[in-house]
């Protein structure tokens, strides 16, 4: 039987049998805690799956003339690398999107882009979209 003293992460005491994996709900988010062990019982242990996803914020339309917007938004990315962009068109099945913006692990942003050669007189629709490697937000609809 392999015994870990100590969970660093959690800070807590965690006993598992050789060769068995422990799920483990810590502070609303999902980590899998590793055991492998040897015909000797010595074990190693590590933790996996512990990144939170996105969150996207649709913002307000500023600037709006008759053939172009800017658009805004906020994004928390919980300090990974993500892309960000805004989809848009005369539905909420949109067609059309931004060009993609990067942002590096931990910085943070407001999200802006500007929409030109917009057709006079239509009511378009458009929402933030965020991605990670923990996965992809979309923005409620505006």
């Amino acid at each position: 039987m392999v015994a870990l003293g100590r969970w660093m992460k959690a800070g807590f005491p965690v006993r598992t049998g050789t060769g068995k994996a422990l799920l483990a709900l810590v502070a609303a988010s999902v980590a899998v805690l590793l055991v492998a062990a040897d015909p000797a019982g010595a074990g190693t242990a590590g933790t996996l799956g512990t990144e939170s996803p996105p969150t996207a914020t649709t913002g307000l339309a500023t600037n709006v003339t008759a053939t172009e917007a800017q658009l805004s938004g906020a994004i928390d990315a919980n300090g990974l690398e993500s892309s960000y962009w805004f989809e848009y068109g005369a539905d909420t099945s949109y067609g059309s999107q931004t060009t993609p913006f990067e942002l590096d692990a931990g910085e943070e942003s407001d999200a802006s882009a500007f929409l030109y050669g917009l057709t006079p007189g239509t009511t378009y629709h458009y929402r933030l979209v965020v991605e990670t490697g923990a996965g992809t937000a979309y923005g409620e609809d505006e």
